[in-house]
């Protein structure tokens, strides 16, 4: 019975990147970021930088909701390389979307490392100019 358990909850665990909110993550990502950041987050060579195992993700992010919000022009350094290609703002204003499409990005590539909540995301929208 103990056995029985603990593959249901392994179970419930491996898809809990497949459901939702996360599908709506997926789809936000699809519509918005995977044409330049790649469908396995790699980057596209010298012009996009990757999302998996970027030291920018993993370490900007309070920076991340204003990037998506209002793009950036100016060069960025990510993983030592420099990357100055521009990145268009994304039009997503609600911050369970942005949440969703974050926390997606969390659990495809970093194993749910940290979860991205309403509160935490609508804190770092209301910094932005």
């Amino acid at each position: 019975m103990k056995w029985l358990g603990i593959s249901l909850f392994a179970t419930i665990v491996l898809l809990g990147c497949h459901l939702s909110p996360y599908s709506q993550g997926a789809r936000l990502y699809a519509t918005h970021c995977g044409d330049c950041h790649g469908d396995e987050g790699q980057g596209l060579g010298a012009l996009y930088p990757p999302l998996t195992d970027s030291d920018f993700w993993r370490d900007s992010m309070s920076a991340l909701p204003c990037l998506v919000k209002n793009g950036r022009q100016a060069p960025m350094v990510v993983n030592n390389q420099t990357y100055t290609q521009a990145m268009p703002a994304i039009d997503i204003d609600d911050a369970a979307a942005l949440a969703n499409l974050f926390n997606f990005i969390e659990c495809q590539w970093y194993h749910k490392k940290r979860f991205w909540t309403l509160n935490t995301v609508d804190s770092l929208l209301a910094s932005c100019r």
